[in-house]
């Protein structure tokens, strides 16, 4: 038995336009550096995120380099009618922006199910974002007891340092 495209042509040029189409798809996905390119950050999702990350920029009482020292214990649950952080320490890089002199800092983050910057099945922040060691463009604010710092927003608080990052951060910086 013959396949269908070869006793109809009209089938068999669909097929062929078909399979053309999903190989030129392929090979720009194979170029394409999700998005990066079309915005200041190097991630199509932080570039997505720029109207929050410009607001933050704006607000936060320190924004800064550092490397994570050390996270603190996950709460038991997610925020959500209270808020529930979870305190990382760093080791500051840089002051981008604010005053702060110390060495190290540390920040209660929020822990929002479903956040950028949370872990995907347990309350807790995303361990390979916050991995010990790991470079940071954090921007945070007093608290407001006054006690410390936190950060300004669930998903964009902390980004990964590197060079095209900090360059954009630079640029939004007032």
């Amino acid at each position: 038995m013959n396949a269908p495209s070869s006793r109809n042509p009209v089938l068999s040029r669909g097929l062929v336009r078909l399979g053309t189409a999903l190989a030129l798809a392929a090979t720009l996905a194979a170029c394409d550096d999700g998005g990066a390119s079309a915005g200041p950050f190097d991630s199509a999702e932080l570039n997505a995120g720029r109207t929050r990350i410009v607001d933050l920029a704006g607000s936060a009482s320190v924004v800064f380099a550092g490397s994570v020292r050390s996270v603190g214990t996950a709460p038991a649950s997610w925020s959500g009618f209270a808020a529930a952080r979870q305190t990382v320490d760093y080791d500051v890089t840089a002051v981008l922006a604010g005053a702060h002199a110390d060495p190290t800092i540390a920040v209660a983050h929020l822990v929002v199910e479903d956040s950028r910057q949370a872990a995907s099945d347990t309350p807790g922040l995303d361990p390979t974002l916050f991995a010990i060691g790991s470079a940071l463009i954090v921007f945070a604010r007093q608290s407001v007891d006054g006690s410390g710092f936190e950060d300004a927003s669930e998903n964009f608080s902390a980004i990964p340092d590197t060079p095209r990052n900090r360059e954009a951060v630079q640029s939004l910086l007032p």
